[in-house]
């Protein structure tokens, strides 16, 4: 590079002026456009520059840095690499790019993010996660997931606000009212314990959840509700977790100053890991971090030993060229990794523990893992699975945080809960209990389902023995009256659906099956009246409406049949069934 060039623009910046002033007055003077922006990211990276999360020594002294999540240590380590390392010209221009992207990132007063998970499954709930930072007003999250099926059917909203003192913390499902009465009838007795009372204006998002210097406060509580240790712990260490060469960690495999996405121009740098630096880095982290299991990361360790694919596209990282923000971070893992993670998260919620305590960290690691970010594992072909994107926007410009002034004490609720534990944990060991009555329902549907309604009938007969509760034997007998149903005999299958109404009127589904004996005695009225209430139980059940599809077609309404099966084919678009009933009474009426 020019030192005269690099020297204009550093002294023009001491004077006060501005990036753009600069590049004009360079520009009329008849430089380049590249030799402008390669003098202005150069100067923003030298001596005065130094990221403040890196300490400096020499060029051989290790950097000291805390791990605390995977994102932050990949992009935090990449900026000691880019900003020390300077091989070739190809790097070093690659890496001060990045120690100047994150050395005005680190400055900003203010911005906003959103988390950006891989493309869900077809059918299944999405998330997305959104942030909004003020380096004075503090940090909201708000965690976002739509399309939540099951008991829990609808959208949620879980949102964070947090400072240095105080956090609050809000709740806010679609649904609320149909989710809690599931939840009581799933969890007989937890609505009417002191715990749910006192956090229900919390849970129908009338009031925030408000915790005074929430460091202290969790401590304070956790500790009243724990037995005391023997001996007093000593204080924690302030001096850096520990040290690691980070220049040996990362792999440049394209430096793009060129690249466009969606009409716009950016800096792209992609990265990969390599293995060996990686599994010295968890070595080092085993050696003194004393509060992480060793079982966990040797368990850690070797997984990274037997994956291949580390020095594959791992980051993605975009800049914007003009002002040297950084616009977005895309990260990717081995699939080989994901699937030996999953299996071991879930091989440990298995264990001999799990019984023993019904809030299982690796049970929910594995669902985590599963329905959240590893969600694209299923694709065996693919050799890389992308865990999402994080954007960023808005630098020095992001939305105010308003602090909530409605809100729960959490010193007041913590003592309630506690208080209430040895009936919590009853509930939901009596629901665990309650797991093997699951497993042979389920059992049961996927026998009817491949066919084998002899064979249900048998095992639905058994479960009906095993049932213990009201909500139980509804089930059974409602499983009972479709192999009834199937194998030809109406008259039973009527008589176990209603059973099962009688048992448990909170549960619609029977009314399916009723609708369909209905319409096997030609009495359309009727179908059409357990259609109806099919639907009203729940109005996103595909079932419903391909009962009322077939009811008003039975009574010749064409315009109102059809317009039902289009609505089952919507909600379930890969049913065969609901295909083909709509195009058989589309025939019928002439279409």
């Amino acid at each position: 590079m020019n030192s005269d060039l690099f020297n204009y623009v550093s002294q023009s910046r001491a004077a006060g002026v501005t990036d753009e002033q600069i590049r004009q007055a360079l520009l009329s003077s008849g430089w380049s456009s590249s030799d402008i922006d390669e003098a202005l990211i150069s100067d923003l990276s030298s001596t005065n520059y130094h990221p403040a999360t890196v300490s400096i020594g020499s060029r051989r002294k290790k950097i000291i840095f805390i791990l605390s999540s995977l994102l932050p240590l990949l992009f935090i380590g990449f900026v000691a690499f880019a900003y020390y390392s300077g091989i070739w010209p190809f790097y070093s221009n690659a890496l001060s790019v990045i120690s100047a992207s994150y050395n005005k990132f680190s400055k900003v007063s203010s911005f906003e993010a959103k988390y950006q998970p891989p493309a869900p499954a077809s059918g299944s709930f999405n998330f997305n996660v959104n942030f909004n930072f003020h380096k004075q007003g503090g940090l909201k999250i708000d965690f976002v997931v739509n399309n939540i099926s099951g008991d829990f059917a609808g959208n949620l909203v879980i949102s964070l606000i947090a400072n240095t003192a105080d956090a609050y913390l809000s709740f806010n499902h679609s649904n609320i009212s149909d989710v809690i009465k599931k939840v009581g009838i799933k969890y007989p007795g937890l609505t009417e314990t002191n715990s749910f009372k006192i956090l229900q204006p919390i849970f129908f998002n009338e009031k925030w959840l408000h915790i005074q210097n929430y460091k202290e406060e969790i401590s304070k509580q956790m500790q009243g509700s724990v037995s005391p240790s023997p001996s007093p712990s000593p204080s924690p260490s302030l001096s850096p977790v520990f040290s690691f060469d980070i220049k040996k960690l990362f792999i440049v495999k394209e430096y793009n100053r060129n690249y466009t996405e969606n009409g716009e121009n950016f800096i792209k740098i992609i990265l990969g890991v390599d293995k060996n630096s990686l599994v010295s880095l968890l070595e080092e982290l085993k050696n003194t971090d004393t509060t992480m299991k060793i079982s966990q990361v040797n368990q850690a360790i070797e997984t990274v030993k037997n994956t291949d694919g580390w020095d594959s596209d791992i980051l993605n990282i975009l800049i914007e060229p003009k002002t040297s923000y950084l616009h977005s971070i895309e990260l990717a893992v081995p699939n080989q990794f994901t699937k030996s993670i999953l299996s071991l998260t879930d091989s440990n919620a298995s264990g001999a523990d799990r019984n023993q305590h019904p809030f299982n960290v690796n049970k929910m690691l594995a669902f985590l893992g599963n329905n959240f970010l590893f969600a694209s594992v299923a694709n065996t072909n693919s050799t890389m699975v992308p865990i999402g994107k994080i954007l960023f926007e808005n630098y020095n410009s992001a939305e105010a945080i308003s602090i909530p002034t409605d809100y729960i004490e959490f010193s007041n609720v913590m003592p309630v809960v506690i208080k209430d534990l040895p009936v919590l944990l009853q509930i939901m060991m009596q629901s665990q209990q309650n797991m093997a009555f699951n497993n042979s329902a389920q059992d049961v549907k996927v026998t009817w389902g491949d066919g084998k309604y002899q064979d249900a009938l048998t095992k639905s007969q058994a479960l009906i023995k095993d049932a213990k509760t009201n909500e139980e034997m509804a089930v059974a007998y409602y499983w009972r009256g479709l192999s009834y149903y199937k194998l030809g005999n109406i008259d039973l299958a009527e008589k176990d659906q209603l059973q099962a109404l009688k048992l448990d009127p909170t549960n619609g589904a029977p009314y399916v099956n009723l609708a369909a004996v209905s319409l096997d005695r030609n009495k359309c009225n009727q179908a059409l009246q357990y259609a109806i209430k099919a639907k009203n139980w729940d109005p996103q059940y595909s079932w419903a409406y391909n009962s009322l599809g077939l009811s008003y077609a039975c009574l010749g309404q064409k315009e109102q049949a059809i317009s039902a099966l289009q609505k089952a084919v919507e909600l379930q678009p890969d049913s065969y069934v609901f295909r083909d009933n709509l195009n058989r009474v589309k025939q019928s009426f002439g279409e």
